[in-house]
């Protein structure tokens, strides 16, 4: 079994063993980027998971074994959330996996259960489960089903990509002093927004901003991320695999790009947007940026109308449902209006 600080068994039945622990072992960590997530569209690992899991904050760790083998996993981050009746406390889950061998046993299912019944244990009400699955995704949308949890919205993962993106001059990393200034901003820009968690504004500094006299135009937060893409689908994705790495940077099997979230536009400077996501993908020597957002969000919109790039025609439209599953809430604790965009974070869909 993977060696860790503190593991406590809280299921043991025949040969299957489910402990949790607070953190991700490095050993844990290393299995993460063998993973492989994508269902009809790209299929793909996420190759700087291993750094990822060690940054969580507040993980709870679910390891699931059949007799001494590791045979599955799960994450539940814990984090406040905002909701239409304030803040709740809140568990976002992630890396739910079973191994090749042991799929088809229902042991995602129980892994899953058996994780959620732990942090009733631990966790007064009212409290809430949140996760982010395609919805092409049948297996792991039944399995969350089955456990309780519904729709509350519905995302789309953009991709915006240039070959040769150039770095504005106005365009800079925000300074320590300013960040009191933009975390007033982008209260007021997700005011609007259900399950807002910014744990990870500000994260590694990697916040970058568009300046005019002293004045913050747009910013936006930045992940640096590493994808191995394993499939693509169609003749487009067939020719992204093999053809388009020979006449240009792209490479698909280790393929740099960044995420983003938590972004920021002065009204009236839309226009904006568009210097600051290229300025970013010249800053970090990189061609393409992934972004995640609630079809009802606005920047959603912003970015409908953008011209998004080259590798966006080599990919099709995936839809992604936020799913919840609320202990002591009802829907209209969670949500302002049915509509309302909700909030989605870079570091845990990236």
């Amino acid at each position: 079994m993977i060696d860790d600080k503190v593991s406590t068994v809280i299921y043991q039945e025949a040969s299957i063993t489910i402990q949790v622990q607070s953190h991700v072992s490095r050993a844990l960590s290393a299995r993460l980027s063998h993973i492989v997530y994508g269902t009809t569209g790209p299929r793909y690992r996420q190759l700087s998971a291993p750094k990822r899991s060690q940054q969580l904050a507040n993980p709870y760790v679910f390891l699931l074994y059949v007799g001494t083998q590791l045979a599955g996993l799960y994450c539940l981050a814990a984090r406040q959330v905002s909701v239409a009746s304030g803040n709740a406390s809140a568990y976002y889950g992630r890396y739910l996996a079973v191994l090749s061998g042991f799929q088809g046993k229902g042991l995602g299912k129980l892994l899953k259960e058996q994780a959620l019944a732990y942090i009733a244990t631990q966790q007064k009400k009212p409290y809430l489960f949140y996760s982010y699955i395609e919805t092409s995704n049948t297996r792991s949308t039944q399995i969350s089903q089955g456990a309780g949890f519904t729709q509350l919205g519905r995302a789309e993962p953009l991709l915006f990509s240039r070959s040769s993106p150039r770095r504005a001059a106005s365009f800079m990393q925000l300074p320590d002093a300013e960040k009191a200034t933009m975390s007033h901003l982008l209260a007021e820009t997700y005011a609007s927004h259900g399950l807002v968690d910014l744990t990870h504004l500000y994260h590694e500094d990697h916040y970058y901003v568009l300046k005019e006299k002293n004045t913050i135009l747009a910013g936006i937060q930045v992940y640096p991320i590493e994808w191995d893409f394993v499939q693509m689908p169609g003749l487009s994705g067939w020719m992204a695999l093999h053809v388009l790495p020979r006449f240009s940077s792209f490479r698909p099997h280790q393929h740099r790009l960044v995420s983003l979230d938590a972004a920021y536009v002065k009204p009236g400077h839309a226009a904006q947007l568009t210097t600051l996501l290229t300025s970013v993908l010249s800053h970090f020597e990189v061609t393409s940026a992934l972004w995640m957002l609630d079809v009802h969000s606005p920047f959603y919109a912003l970015l409908q109308a953008m011209d998004l790039g080259w590798l966006s025609r080599f990919k099709q439209r995936i839809l992604t449902d936020i799913l919840v599953k609320p202990v002591g809430l009802d829907r209209q604790d969670l949500l302002a209006y049915e509509g309302q965009p909700l909030y989605l974070s870079a570091f845990d869909y990236s």
